[in-house]
């Protein structure tokens, strides 16, 4: 999964690269031609080579319903909500930030390219310690100091800060990419219901990519980034609180290696 998902970093690195880099040549209309041409090109490849394994499982439920009878799945959906409401929050503001901290500079459109470097790593790398202390165990801490760099962005106001900023969230929020499904498949007691289970999942998780960058924005009063930075931070912080308590419900206080 590590290794799968660190491809749509390099995707997004390079479709940011192209866009800055065409723009103001060929305009953004054929730009977005552009883009959508090595889209074409490159889902071609997997389109044309992929094959289904196994045979098609039969039709089942829409909803599993006995999910909401298990305390760690039902937390970890309010989880989901609340995370990804503030993760992404500094890919969409980092740049608008970056102009009015630190004024117009050659770095502030490389940002973006910047975060997404951090997050490359972040999703391969903690996906190899998820493979010995499992998901849970490995995505708790990664919240964590997701949250921390959230709140520590308060104080950044440098070219430098910035840019330490965007390496370091880039990194553990990039954990998010590449666990998430992982953790919600350890937490589905029957591999043949893991696929309803993970389309139930996304729900959650599709509310907070809607909700979460609009009110960030309304956030930003007078200038000031603070609002959003906190929210940013907020969210995420809550949601770390809600996977320790969907461990808890797992494990309980007591040591277990791998969760």
């Amino acid at each position: 999964m590590g290794i799968g998902a660190s491809g749509s970093s390099i995707g997004a690195i390079v479709f940011t690269v192209v866009f800055e880099r065409l723009r103001p040549r060929i305009g953004f209309g054929w730009t977005v031609r552009v883009m959508g041409l090595i889209a074409l090109a490159s889902l071609l490849v997997p389109a044309f080579t992929m094959r289904r394994l196994g045979s098609r499982s039969p039709a089942r439920a829409f909803i599993d319903r006995s999910a909401f009878q298990e305390p760690a799945t039902v937390i970890t959906y309010a989880s989901m909500l609340l995370v990804f409401m503030g993760l992404y929050i500094p890919y969409f503001y980092i740049q608008v930030f970056a102009e009015q901290e630190i004024g117009e500079n050659n770095i502030n459109q490389y940002l973006i390219v910047i975060l997404n470097a951090g997050s490359f790593f972040g999703r391969l790398f903690p996906s190899l310690l998820a493979d010995k202390i499992g998901p849970m165990n490995t995505i708790i801490p990664c919240a964590a100091i997701s949250s921390i760099v959230g709140f520590c962005w308060i104080a950044v106001h440098d070219r430098a800060g910035t840019v330490a900023f965007c390496v370091v969230y880039g990194f553990f929020s990039g954990s998010f990419v590449s666990l998430t499904a992982v953790l919600w498949a350890s937490l589905c007691p029957d591999v043949n219901r893991m696929g309803t289970r993970t389309g139930m999942m996304t729900v959650p998780v599709a509310a907070g990519l809607l909700l979460g960058n609009p009110i960030a924005g309304e956030l930003v009063r007078g200038g000031s980034f603070v609002g959003l930075q906190v929210f940013c931070a907020a969210t995420v912080m809550a949601a770390t609180c809600l996977l320790v308590a969907a461990r808890w419900s797992i494990a309980g206080f007591g040591v277990q290696w791998k969760v």
